[in-house]
């Protein structure tokens, strides 16, 4: 409840207070997805911290399993480098390797190699996204449908973001469904980078 991380953060603000809070999130926006009282109590000191590379996820995930004799020295390589290029998050990267575990049952006695790591990327990301996709509202759906025509449309892997709420625009009236505002498509466009679903690239060109 945000009101109740206002009251906490506002607590600080007391002259009789001795009380500091450090917050730490995994995106640099944070402050600015809440409200804005609540902001204005956060201030604006950030301590960025740059994200792992695949040298540092590899070196983390060889120190956690090195007690389980399963995996094969590519295999680590493979998921650190592959974690990397996408979200850096440590959690993924033990998850897809427990996901290679149990994929590796079927064939007891030998090492996990990148084949199989291959399959639990697959097997994973297809899993969560299906699942976010499936339990989005309408609007957000339209919102991925218009991304898809845009990229059967052309062959680049990038959209111009206006581009996209255009097509957005087009797809939403052709459905008699209500058309979102620039900010409120944006922000639902942020939401589906968080989970994953695209990536926001803040470049010459504006690409999503």
């Amino acid at each position: 409840d945000q009101e109740i991380l206002y009251n906490l953060f506002n607590w600080t603000h007391e002259p009789s207070s001795n009380m500091s809070i450090i917050c730490i999130a995994n995106t640099l926006d944070f402050p600015e997805k809440l409200m804005a009282k609540i902001g204005s109590r956060i201030g604006h000191k950030r301590l960025i911290f740059s994200p792992y590379n695949s040298e540092n996820l590899q070196q983390i995930m060889s120190n956690r399993l090195q007690n389980v004799k399963v995996f094969s020295p590519d295999a680590i390589k493979y998921v650190s480098k592959k974690i990397a290029a996408y979200s850096s998050d440590v959690r993924k990267s033990l998850h897809i390797c427990r996901l290679a575990i149990e994929l590796s049952f079927k064939d007891p006695g030998a090492l996990i190699g990148t084949p199989i790591i291959n399959t639990a990327f697959q097997n994973y990301y297809s899993n969560v996204h299906l699942s976010f996709i499936q339990s989005k509202s309408f609007p957000v759906k339209l919102i991925l449908a218009s991304l898809v025509l845009l990229f059967k449309k052309n062959s680049f892997k990038t959209v111009n973001i206006f581009k996209f709420y255009s097509k957005y625009i087009t797809i939403s009236e052709l459905t008699g469904t209500h058309v979102f505002t620039y900010k409120q498509f944006f922000g639902m466009v942020r939401h589906l980078e968080d989970a994953g679903i695209l990536e926001l690239k803040l470049q010459m060109g504006n690409h999503a």
